[in-house]
């Protein structure tokens, strides 16, 4: 049925997720929109201070979307991390502990002997978990 609607040209060929989003980008439009009448209005009267009163309350909607988008897509990345996790690594619940926030990421190639050996960083704000990729033989056993 998703398909469907997806190929009709009355819905401009978009997908779900299109018009799912639509919504939430109209927010920052109706932001824009309000500062620019508030600017052409004229100071101190009421239209000025009801559309001062809904720029305030528009910028803490928007404010308070992007920190739960943010949010969101954090918690995306820990369930992600979750599953790729093997070993002592896993017992971390990553994703279960809501107030564990991944800040940052990335890739270390550190000197073991006389090898270079690459390992993957998780900076949590409460913890750093170093990973290295499970190796070929290990997974077949």
């Amino acid at each position: 049925l998703i398909k469907k609607c997806e190929e009709n040209p009355e819905c401009g060929y978009q997908d779900l997720h299109s018009f799912l989003i639509m919504p939430i980008q109209r927010i920052p439009r109706y932001l824009m929109l309000l500062m620019d009448l508030q600017r052409r209005s004229t100071k101190g009267s009421a239209s000025y201070k009801a559309l001062e009163e809904s720029v305030e309350k528009m910028r803490g909607t928007t404010t308070f979307i992007n920190g739960q988008k943010r949010k969101s897509e954090n918690l995306d990345r820990r369930m992600q991390l979750q599953r790729q996790l093997v070993g002592k690594a896993k017992d971390l619940q990553l994703n279960i502990l809501g107030n564990r926030t991944l800040l940052k990421e990335g890739v270390l190639d550190m000197k073991i002997g006389r090898k270079i050996a690459t390992r993957f960083i998780f900076l949590f704000f409460d913890v750093i978990l170093m990973a290295k990729r499970k190796s070929v033989e290990a997974s077949k056993s």
